[in-house]
Formats: structure tokens, sequence, C-alpha cells
């Protein structure tokens, strides 16, 4: 099993400065590895 992650990210220079978020909202992937890196969990 395959995940897209076309489907889920995208990156548009006028939204975060070009950095790749999640779709339809602002929040980048960077951010997001950030915070798991710092032990956040989904369920947190």
């Amino acid at each position: 099993m395959s995940v897209e992650y076309q489907q889920y990210i995208e990156s548009k220079k006028e939204v975060m400065v070009g950095k790749p978020c999640v779709k339809g909202i602002r929040i980048t992937v960077e951010a997001i590895l950030e915070m798991l890196a710092c032990g956040m969990s989904h369920e947190s």
C-alpha cells in the first residue's frame, strides 16, 4: 500500500513562502515533523 503525498501536501509561493504545507491549512510539513521529534503524538 502506497500513499501519494501529493493528495495531502502542496507548495505555493504565496503560502508560507513556498514551504510544503498540508493542503487547506497553513501548517508546514517541517512544523509537524518538529512536533513529532519533540515527542508529540497524533493523540496529543
